[in-house]
């Protein structure tokens, strides 16, 4: 009885545990606090963050996904590119969907 209660703890408790784990470790290895600035073209994005810059070409960006607050622009299946839609207007958040449909290569 005993190790079936350990065992269905165990079960119950283990997803929590997983998940509090991995946002503790997201939040140790975020890489910057200070703010990032995106510019993106039909040739691709260019990412200053002060003491950092990186140009991506748009082949680099495997899929693209959005909700109702950002778009994720996928480098690999775990690592992605915020772009908050609260810094644009409608029609700037329309033109993005546009250039991503466009320049981002559905896989499969």
């Amino acid at each position: 009885m005993l190790i079936m209660l350990i065992c269905g703890s165990y079960l119950i408790l283990c997803p929590f545990y997983l998940n509090w784990r991995l946002m503790r470790v997201y939040k140790r290895t975020r890489r910057q606090k200070n703010e990032c600035k995106t510019t993106l073209s039909e040739e691709g994005l260019l990412l200053d963050a002060g003491n950092m810059k990186s140009g991506i070409d748009w082949t680099a960006v495997l899929f693209f996904s959005e909700n109702s607050k950002i778009f994720m622009l996928y480098i690999a299946q775990a690592n992605f590119i915020a772009i908050p839609k609260r810094v644009c207007s409608m029609e700037r958040i329309e033109e993005l969907r546009s250039l991503f449909q466009r320049r981002i290569k559905p896989t499969g």
